[in-house]
């Protein structure tokens, strides 16, 4: 699940090998923290202290009363590789090239997927100036889903 988080932050920034987006973040260690949908953090709750703790040892802090989970990572040019390979993504969902737009330091992704099922990334990343931090809003669609996952990130440093 956190890798699945992870993932679906930066989503926008790993579909397609050839086509990477216009802006993005500074490399270093960053800092994600995702806001918890209440299916989320009822699943959270739900869970045994050992599973917890497994998550807490894989890098992940999950704060049950801001309803937030947070991960840190490396991004680095082995891992922006590997984004840019969309790790299978792209060819398993079946996904178009994704269409960016860029407005100040804003970038706006739209992707759409015919598999498994036709859906739709809509995602705004608000970065800062020095592209060391950002907000993000993923508007994921399709017949059997409709979700958004929204949260920050902040770079933390080299890694």
């Amino acid at each position: 699940m956190l890798r699945r988080l992870c993932l679906l932050a930066l989503l926008p920034l790993a579909v397609h090998a050839a086509d990477l987006p216009p802006l993005i973040p500074t490399l270093g260690k960053w800092e994600i923290t995702t806001e918890l949908s209440p299916e989320q953090r009822a699943a959270f709750k739900d869970m045994s202290p050992e599973v917890l703790a497994r998550i807490k040892k894989n890098g992940a802090n999950i704060d049950p009363k801001a309803g937030t989970l947070s991960a840190s990572f490396c991004l680095n040019q082995a891992t922006l590789n590997a984004w840019q390979e969309g790790q299978g993504l792209d060819k398993q969902a079946k996904c178009d090239a994704p269409r960016y737009s860029v407005s100040g330091n804003t970038l706006t992704t739209d992707i759409r997927c015919a598999e498994p099922e036709p859906s739709t990334v809509h995602s705004v990343i608000n970065f800062n100036a020095a592209r060391d931090a950002y907000t993000f809003e993923n508007q994921i669609t399709s017949a059997s889903v409709k979700n958004a996952v929204r949260g920050k990130a902040r770079r933390l440093g080299e890694c």
